[in-house]
């Protein structure tokens, strides 16, 4: 662990907390799985993650003055990150794909590829979805050289459109990990439908690709509420567990190789922050994808 002081560096980059290690772990954990379990079948093997990020994490530690003296100044602390995990896999990937918009987060995450030279890594500073649907488009998953892969779909927010995952699963060839933003499910569809505009409504649409959400969590008018007749207000019905069963029968529909039932973080505060599934779009290597998954998302 290394420690970078207090004026940061050019592409630190402070987020996440606990939650945070713990699903770039699990996720972490399932790969070398992957990769040992297909190297001697002769399948060329691809990572790609969308909003990568910088590649560590850093968290700012407190000052303690009776440990380290009356000058003691706070910390900031680095951590790996996904990427830099992903990156030191071993058997490692044949190619790595890393997509991040932000051009600070994505130099330093070529300053970590640097460091694997022995690695085919891409670093791209561009927007995740048209850049993963053009590569599962142009891979050749199914032809003379076959390949498989495992993408990590890690959003700040609602940045991951319906298209992306479905160009995913329609690959027929790759294991998906996706931390799906709840809060930003729950934070844009409003208590009150009349509240949700028409900017959020098409948030909401893009990244559940369908609309069918506001039927599912919404409760139907039924006559008037008060003695001059104003119409009721569809009220939102689905709570967290609710909304994340819905989108665990969204992905149900496009990945043929089935979906695990996702482990969910929650902030600080006990407000959900996201649900980490594992999606399979390959049915004849489900079996043993879940089993290695399964028991990934079960440990404590």
């Amino acid at each position: 662990m290394s420690l970078i002081r207090e004026n940061g560096q050019p592409g630190e980059h402070r987020f996440g907390g606990c939650h945070t290690d713990d699903k770039t772990a699990r996720v972490r954990d399932y790969l070398p799985a992957f990769n040992t379990a297909l190297k001697n079948r002769g399948f060329r093997r691809v990572y790609i993650e969308g909003c990568a990020g910088s590649g560590e994490r850093t968290e700012t530690w407190p000052a303690m003055p009776l440990l380290d003296g009356e000058d003691a100044e706070p910390q900031v602390v680095s951590m790996p990150g996904s990427a830099r995990l992903a990156m030191k896999v071993t058997p490692p990937f044949d190619r790595y794909y890393f997509i991040e918009k932000n051009e600070d987060h994505c130099a330093a995450l070529r300053r970590i590829a640097a460091d694997f030279a022995d690695r085919s890594i891409e670093c791209h500073c561009a927007d995740a979805n048209p850049l993963i649907q053009r590569i599962c488009r142009e891979t050749a998953w199914h032809g003379r050289i076959r390949t498989r892969g495992v993408a990590f779909l890690d959003p700040y927010g609602m940045q991951i459109g319906w298209t992306t995952v479905e160009a995913i699963a329609r690959t027929r060839a790759i294991d998906c990990w996706y931390f799906f933003p709840l809060m930003g499910l729950y934070r844009q569809a409003a208590n009150l439908a009349p509240s949700i505009d028409a900017r959020k409504r098409a948030q909401l649409n893009w990244v559940l690709g369908t609309p069918e959400w506001e039927r599912a969590w919404y409760s139907t008018p039924h006559g008037p509420v008060d003695l001059l007749g104003d119409p009721a207000e569809a009220v939102r019905i689905a709570d967290v567990a609710a909304i994340e069963r819905f989108v665990k029968a969204r992905l149900e529909n496009v990945f043929e190789g089935g979906v695990l039932e996702p482990r969910r973080y929650y902030g600080v505060r006990g407000h959900p922050l996201g649900s980490l599934f594992f999606a399979v779009s390959n049915p004849l290597a489900a079996p043993l994808a879940r089993r290695i998954a399964s028991s990934v998302l079960r440990r404590p």
